[in-house]
């Protein structure tokens, strides 16, 4: 048995895997944002949580995977913007507080690997992921082997520039991508709207309901045209990057997870649009585009497979 954390930036996931890519069990906690310390004990009581939430006892554990927001190269949490860790030297921490043999990587890297491993990826040699939520993530393989760059501080694929308008990204910069094509964006625009238009469709479901993804998508289903404008928008700031990513990697297949790809509102355009933009357009190879197998559990069984690499 493995365990396998996945950090985001609001929640923190931690499942019980078995060899087969199978979870056996599964808890979540709230994300302690720029308290590391204090949030790798929070994720050590959840280790031992969810193994006893399966039955099983601690030792039979193997190891720990874990995908963090942000940079990671042996061990150490270099920059993850998201949740305010810099410098943290997590695989050491935890393996301290569990006694267990901890890895860690890039959270989109993981995903990846658990869809190579375990899902819609398997048998590829040319992958994209793009992970959608919080922020953009981004993975990919080349030829069979996962890119990752100087001290693993590549793909950060949120964050290239798609626009000119001048909002700040917590990275530093201007106009990242994730600024568009987060889930973040989404619910900021559905926001605005409903701001702008207090009679609306989607200020009555806010007013109701509160703001999120389901409340967005039930606005625009219910014929809420501005929100059925935005989301248009929005799909087509998702190709923007997407295309980019094309253009300099040419993949078989691009993998979109987080909780947006089981929407197919926003899934089914994209395929068409984006290889209708892609350089070279039908001339060169088509790209196929799939929703990842394990939608959010991707993360968990990534980070899981990553401990599994011994």
């Amino acid at each position: 048995m493995y365990i396998g954390i996945d950090i985001g930036g609001m929640t923190i996931k931690a499942g019980l895997v078995n060899d087969n890519g199978e979870i056996i069990a599964k808890k979540t906690i709230k994300t302690d944002v720029g308290h590391p310390e204090k949030a790798i004990q929070d994720i050590a009581n959840l280790c031992f949580d969810t193994a006893k939430e399966g039955n099983v006892d601690f030792s039979d554990v193997v190891a720990i995977g874990t995908g963090v927001p942000g940079t990671a190269h042996n061990g150490v949490v270099s920059f993850a913007a998201n949740i305010g860790w810099y410098n943290v030297d997590y695989a050491k921490m935890l393996s301290k507080l569990t006694n267990k043999p901890c890895y860690l990587g890039n959270d989109a890297n993981c995903a990846l690997i658990g869809e190579w491993r375990f899902g819609v990826a398997k048998g590829y040699k040319d992958v994209v992921a793009i992970t959608i939520g919080t922020g953009v993530g981004l993975a990919v393989i080349v030829d069979g082997k996962m890119l990752l760059g100087n001290r693993s501080a590549g793909t950060e694929g949120g964050h290239i520039r798609i626009k000119e308008r001048g909002l700040k990204c917590a990275c530093g910069r201007e106009d990242c991508w994730e600024l568009y094509a987060s889930t973040t964006s989404l619910l900021r625009r559905a926001e605005a709207i409903a701001v702008a238009n207090p009679d609306s469709i989607i200020a009555r479901l806010i007013a109701e309901k509160g703001l999120d993804g389901f409340t967005v998508f039930e606005a625009d289903e219910k014929g809420d045209k501005e929100i059925a404008k935005m989301i248009d928008e929005y799909i087509d700031d998702i190709v923007e990057g997407l295309v980019n990513y094309v253009n300099v990697f040419r993949p078989e297949l691009i993998v979109l997870g987080g909780g947006i790809s089981k929407r197919e509102r926003i899934f089914k355009p994209l395929e068409e649009k984006v290889n209708a933009k892609a350089y070279g357009g039908k001339n060169n190879p088509q790209v196929y585009i799939k929703t990842a197998k394990f939608f959010n559990d991707a993360g968990i069984i990534g980070a899981a497979a990553l401990a599994m690499q011994d």
